[in-house]
């Protein structure tokens, strides 16, 4: 039967010692903190109240981009679209300055897209764009070592020879860490040698620069997701550099070389993408214009 609440609790006897011990006393049942619960609440399908300790904490994503900054953006990308079709490229081919430049634009645009995805922790589209800068970076490897082989063979220097000739294989079996410091191995080996001889073989300043663009890409992208915060930190602090460094490529330049192709149907479609309003009017889900008064 129940004992009283007001009587002593009994003493157990225990039979190896001979002795009688009072019954340990009842642990106090405490709750654990369900993460689905949690989550529940914070999806505002729970109703149930929650300390503040086991509150979901949130973290404060930076916004790196200002509404004017990102109908420039998208300008930016419209013009890629625009000069990356086969009638636009046969078009441009025949000025040298626009491929140099336009190289130039597009390992600007690569470093940018990775600075958007790192601060928007698109994992699945940080490993896809690394996974496309390390083939493009690989591509600029074996073009660099390819004229620095041709050119030590013009001049018969043995040891440039030595240094620059590898083979495909070789950079395709390199593990991730060490594809950028090859890459940067090739760039001062090239950067190096007098420019006239490097022009001999096709290596100008702008190919040179392209290539320290996707160096600097990669590098960006290979720390994540693992270094995420202070990868989030350096995408930040680069991003607003880099697109008024694109901005100056396209102003300065590819504006101007644009004139080049005045009264055509590519340059028409140029300006149109150059206009940050009648790109963003373009877009299937452009909000409608506000009415004029």
């Amino acid at each position: 039967p129940p004992l009283s609440p007001s009587l002593p609790p009994p003493l157990l006897f225990n039979a190896v010692y001979g002795k009688k011990f009072p019954p340990a006393p009842k642990r106090r049942f405490t709750p654990q903190k369900n993460p689905l619960h949690i989550k529940l609440i914070a999806k505002g399908t729970c109703n149930a109240s929650l300390p503040p300790s086991a509150t979901p904490q949130t973290t404060n994503q930076s916004i790196i981009m200002n509404d004017r900054q990102r109908l420039k953006y998208d300008s930016y990308l419209a013009v890629r679209t625009h000069c990356a079709r086969d009638t636009s490229i046969a078009l441009t081919s025949s000025i040298p300055a626009w491929t140099t430049l336009y190289d130039r634009f597009l390992a600007k645009i690569s470093y940018a897209d990775a600075c958007v995805l790192i601060q928007n922790s698109d994992l699945s589209g940080i490993t896809e764009h690394k996974k496309q800068t390390r083939a493009e970076l690989t591509a600029h490897i074996l073009q660099v070592s390819g004229a620095l082989c041709t050119l030590a063979l013009l001049r018969e220097d043995t040891v440039l020879e030595a240094k620059a000739d590898i083979i495909p294989t070789y950079i395709h079996d390199l593990p991730d860490s060490l594809v950028d410091d090859k890459a940067t191995e090739f760039l001062e080996l090239a950067r190096a040698l007098p420019a006239t001889d490097l022009t001999q073989v096709g290596l100008t300043d702008g190919k040179l620069d392209t290539f320290e663009t996707h160096i600097e890409t990669y590098n960006l992208l290979l720390g994540t997701p693992r270094t995420a915060r202070g990868t989030k930190t350096a995408a930040t602090a680069n991003l607003a550099q880099t697109l008024e460094e694109i901005e100056r490529l396209l102003d300065k330049g590819l504006d101007k070389l644009a004139l080049q192709f005045a009264g055509t149907t590519f340059h028409q479609e140029y300006l149109l993408a150059r206009d940050p309003i009648a790109v963003a009017k373009s877009k299937p889900n452009a909000p409608p214009s506000p009415p004029t008064t």
